[in-house]
């Protein structure tokens, strides 16, 4: 059994995934808005900190 691909991307398409976005990152703000300063830079250190271990395993894949 074939299975067809996603439907073409139209503007009608984009329009609705800017709109999802949107809603979302007015979510996370809402979200982030309840956390106190502390959360917030504890959540951003831990991300930072992944965003170097992520570098350091790929660096370790090109050797």
């Amino acid at each position: 059994m074939q299975r067809d691909g996603p439907p073409p991307k139209t503007a009608e398409w984009y329009r609705r995934d800017a709109e999802r976005n949107e809603r979302a990152r007015i979510e996370r703000l809402r979200i982030d808005g309840r956390k106190s300063v502390g959360q917030n830079i504890e959540e951003g250190a831990a991300l930072i900190a992944l965003g170097f271990e992520v570098q350091r395993g790929f660096e370790q894949t090109r050797r």
